[in-house]
């Protein structure tokens, strides 16, 4: 397939795998090979916990089709969201025509992948549906983004504010008709990014807002040129109950929301500059850095924390169960992770962080290659055991597991994680980059490290993908040969092919790296 992309993971009760996302041209799920229409349909596959095939589903028309967010509900019903762009798409429920250039769809199958029905939403601009959560009531929510003016199938059209607005609608959940509709208009814009609801009939609405905003309640007023928020409202009435935006002087954005067995709330997504929220305030260190916010559940402040390096970073996606916390996304050069520091591979890996609590880390991973990946989805099992979903270009490594090599635009991936893998310990100073080369290098060669300065000495250390140690040199001299490698152990044998994890401490600073050994 020349593009494939995976946006999200989800899992029923008995702990089944669904994959969602759009392709095309030719791909397989494992099954028969799927062909899309010319410029892309959505697909649906379903896994066991073991990876396992089991069916898939896609569809479109003439245009585009994207799944951009799963959920199911306790009967195995499965609801997802996305956009759609043709005139001629028909899901299994009559001609779906488009209203503008993307409209937002939402589709129900059973568990066996069999089409239920289909709703579209639009209107002449672009609207996206970005989330969708099955409720306890038999009703699914959904939220996104919309343009202009929408007509959601209840009263009169939504007509946007600003240039865009967020909007939540609540359908019923075996047919599709809509139960109520309502928007979050902002004098800019406004989009709605995740929503969750919990057994008591709360949901929770995470996003992004400029200038003034209307949730519900008083308008809100955004910090600098936009914010990120999460509001809490009754399912029964849709009511506000409360709404907490968190921002600074740029662009700031919550794409993601999860919450724990006690009611306390977990963001992740993206911030600039600086950002302060009860009483902390946190600074990027490069373009756009990944945030990860804490509340309590009456909407006060529980934490905030910022994670990367000197590129652009983004957090997409966060999930809770049983006591583990996952955070999913993206990073570019060496990025530090509370106490880890992770190094791409190529032009940006996924990255993995596994807490137990909001401050507890316990381990960090990534995933990559030589070019550009990065994780969308993530879901923990109620064992713990992690799935993240995402794409990754040409080739790409998840712990020393390569899958089949990708195309270049870009190829999905679904790994599952018994917990995260230690990636590396945690470093003792600021983390820089070392570079080896040649990498990929052949498993006996001589592999040389650049980054520190001339004649700068320190300890060089390896470590494979489980964070065992498997090489030291404690004269390591940058420049000499006491800078270079053979890729073997301390025993001198050859080392498996495999990714391997470089890091040089001197007395100021640690350097970190990253080198493929191959046979």
């Amino acid at each position: 397939s020349s593009r494939c992309e995976a946006k999200d993971v989800a899992l029923d009760s008995f702990g089944n795998v669904y994959v969602g996302g759009a392709f095309m041209d030719t791909l397989s799920f494992g099954g028969p090979d799927q062909v899309s229409d010319p410029f892309g349909d959505f697909f649906l596959v379903k896994h066991t916990p073991n990876g396992d095939y089991q069916w898939v589903a896609t569809g479109g028309g003439s245009g585009v089709e994207e799944i951009i967010d799963i959920d199911i509900d306790p009967s195995g019903r499965i609801y997802v969201t996305g956009y759609m762009s043709s005139y001629d798409a028909d899901f299994g429920d009559g001609l779906r025509v488009s209203e503008g250039f993307l409209d937002i769809l939402v589709l129900a199958f059973d568990p066996f992948g069999n089409f239920e029905w289909s709703r579209t939403f639009g209107s002449p601009g672009v609207d996206f549906g970005n989330a969708i959560v099955a409720t306890p009531s038999g009703t699914v929510l959904v939220t996104g983004e919309f343009e202009d003016s929408v007509s959601f199938g209840l009263g009169a059209p939504l007509v946007a504010a600003g240039d865009t607005d967020a909007f939540v609608v609540e359908l019923d959940g075996a047919t599709g008709n809509t139960i109520a509709r309502f928007q979050i208009g902002s004098d800019a814009n406004g989009i709605g990014h995740d929503l969750e609801c919990n057994a008591s009939g709360d949901y929770f609405l995470a996003g992004e807002f400029s200038t003034n905003a209307h949730f519900g309640g008083p308008n809100v007023a955004s910090a600098g040129m936009s914010d990120a928020f999460v509001a809490k409202y009754s399912l029964a009435t849709h009511a506000l109950d409360w709404v907490t935006p968190v921002g600074g002087p740029h662009n700031d954005i919550a794409h993601g929301l999860t919450f724990d067995s006690i009611g306390n709330i977990y963001l992740t997504g993206s911030f600039r500059d600086s950002v302060s929220f009860g009483g902390t305030t946190i600074t990027s260190a490069g373009h756009l850095d990944v945030l990860f916010v804490g509340l309590k559940s009456n909407g006060s402040p529980g934490g905030i924390q910022g994670f990367g390096g000197p590129f652009t970073d983004r957090g997409h996606d966060v999930d809770w169960s049983n006591g583990v916390l996952a955070v999913t996304g993206e990073f570019r050069g060496t990025a530090q992770f509370g106490p880890y520091a992770l190094t791409e591979a190529g032009f940006g890996d996924a990255f993995l962080l596994e807490l137990s609590n909001f401050s507890a880390f316990e381990c960090a991973t990534q995933a990559g290659g030589p070019n550009f990946d990065a994780a969308y989805g993530v879901a923990v099992a109620d064992g713990g055991e992690i799935f993240l979903t995402g794409t990754y270009q040409t080739s790409a490594s998840f712990d020393g597991v390569f899958p089949p090599m990708g195309t270049f635009l870009s190829s999905p991936f679904l790994a599952k994680y018994g917990g995260a893998t230690l990636a590396v310990p945690p470093a003792a100073f600021p983390a820089h980059h070392l570079r080896a080369t040649p990498n990929p290098s052949r498993s006996g060669a001589m592999v040389s490290f650049e980054g520190l300065e001339a004649g700068a000495s320190g300890t060089l250390e390896i470590f494979d993908v489980t964070g065992r140690l498997v090489y030291v040199n404690s004269e390591f001299l940058a420049g000499r040969a006491g800078g270079q490698w053979l890729g073997r152990d301390m025993a001198g044998n050859r080392l498996p092919s495999g990714i391997y994890l470089a890091r040089v401490t001197t007395t100021t600073k640690t350097l970190n790296g990253r080198v493929v050994l191959i046979d």
